[in-house]
């Protein structure tokens, strides 16, 4: 790295920290959780979507397009449409019905507004926050990848420079200072990476003709290569993967209101058709430029090779910054899903102190830091991995979590059932040869389906009502 890199490196990180210092000012636990519900349309869209602008969707994707041009794009559609649905059907409903005293996953689903079940309540919690853990230690393996690309460091090093500052960072932080720092990933990235397609596209002496053809001859290939089954398993992975994942969650209980919330996810499900052509199309014309195997580092050789000098420096720094934006936004609401869920119901009085659970909730944030760091030498690829957990979260979450906003009725048994056949049929299915037969996410999702119908009719008792 040349002089002048450096030098806007260094002024960004300056300001970066900067900025994130100066938003870490949390007194309460009601706005380290829920950013005191009073977060407007304007930083929840952008904070949105700069929860799925990261290493997944920017150097993943990037991958994908430089090896099967746009033929990921159309299975990561799906995603965008589930944003979509999120916005017009869920959103508004759940921060409409759960207003008070609710902050987690498992204030959801076993709180006093559905029937008040604190087994259900811990056994929710435990699996969200293990589920929690499982994308933390991917997001941790990206920024190993980085560190290592642009500095040289072993993974071992990388790591501990990474979850040292990742602790410190979320410790003092919370929802509020979350979605702030939210804003400025975004605001960097929705610049630097579409400057970056216009610079390799000008830099290179290609016609639009050459694009067209190397977008079609890649994207057939890629048809060519992958089943329909295949097609339709990633197509419901994007599209139900990340469904009402933790940190989004959260977000929606931090909106000012129903109407804020439906509004931002619906403006946000737009912008990501836009991010997706970008990040695609800066990997397929990258192929003209590059000569190696498909890898999460093409975007960073990308802009290397082609971004200005003082624009590569802020380049690195963003996009160390959004991993850790990422990383931060699980380990804040992990840290309150485990003090409402796990720690609140082992201790009662807990929930009753808000000193306490914010002191408890910074203390898990510095382990999640750390837990995260230890399993992520271990973690496959960025995609890979989130794809893995997608298929573990839809069906042992999703039906319960969905029958709990919409229902003024909660089978108990039912619940226990769906949540565990879902769990132990995706880790069943994906780590045996049956996921290459039938996608593993569409068979958990069955079982959980069949778990909670059946529980249904086991429970004699008849389910309180709201």
């Amino acid at each position: 790295m040349n002089s002048l890199t450096i030098i806007f490196g260094i002024l960004f990180t300056v300001l970066y920290f900067f900025f994130a210092y100066y938003t870490r000012k949390t007194k309460t636990f009601e706005d380290f959780s829920v950013g005191n519900r009073n977060i407007g349309f304007l930083l929840l869209f952008m904070s949105i979507s700069a929860t799925y602008i990261g290493p997944g969707f920017t150097m993943g994707l990037t991958s994908q397009g430089y090896s099967t041009g746009f033929f990921y794009f159309f299975m990561v559609l799906g995603y965008a449409l589930q944003i979509l649905l999120v916005g017009l059907f869920i959103a508004p409903k759940l921060r409409a019905k759960f207003t008070k005293n609710t902050y987690s996953i498992g204030d959801i689903i076993g709180g006093t507004l559905t029937h008040n079940n604190v087994g259900l309540k811990l056994f929710s919690g435990l699996i969200s926050f293990g589920l929690i853990l499982g994308f933390s230690i991917v997001m941790c393996s990206a920024a190993v990848s980085l560190l290592s690309y642009f500095f040289g460091f072993s993974p071992i090093f990388s790591i501990l420079i990474f979850t040292s500052i990742t602790a410190l960072y979320s410790f003092t932080g919370g929802m509020r200072a979350s979605i702030y720092t939210d804003v400025l990933q975004f605001g960097v990235f929705a610049t630097i990476l579409p400057a970056l397609l216009v610079f390799i596209f000008i830099k290179q002496d290609i016609s639009f003709l050459q694009i067209s053809e190397k977008i079609s001859q890649m994207t057939t290939v890629g048809f060519e290569q992958s089943s329909l089954l295949v097609m339709i398993g990633l197509i419901l992975s994007f599209t139900l993967g990340e469904l009402l994942l933790p940190p989004l969650v959260g977000r929606i209980l931090a909106s000012k209101s129903p109407s804020i919330s439906k509004k931002s996810f619906i403006v946000s499900a737009g912008f990501l058709v836009f991010w997706l052509l970008i990040m695609f199309l800066i990997g397929v014309l990258g192929s003209f430029a590059i000569d190696s195997p498909a890898s999460d580092t093409i975007l960073l050789e990308l802009g290397k090779t082609f971004l200005p000098q003082g624009l590569y420096g802020i380049f690195i720094v963003a996009m160390i910054g959004v991993i850790m934006s990422s990383l931060d936004s699980l380990i804040n609401y992990g840290s309150t899903l485990f003090t409402r869920d796990i720690a609140g119901i082992i201790t009662p009085s807990l929930l009753t102190d808000d000193t306490k659970q914010l002191f408890i909730s910074r203390i898990i944030t510095v382990f999640i830091a750390i837990f995260s760091g230890f399993f992520a030498i271990s973690s496959p690829s960025v995609l890979e991995g989130l794809l893995l957990c997608y298929t573990l979260w839809v069906p042992t979450i999703l039906v319960v979590l969905l029958r709990s906003i919409y229902s003024k009725k909660l089978s108990i048994i039912g619940a226990y059932l769906s949540m565990i056949l879902g769990l132990l049929t995706s880790l069943v299915w994906q780590f045996s040869s049956l996921h290459e037969i039938f996608p593993t996410i569409i068979a958990g999702l069955i079982f959980s389906i069949f778990g909670y119908l059946l529980g249904y009719m086991l429970d004699k008792r008849t389910p309180r009502r709201v």
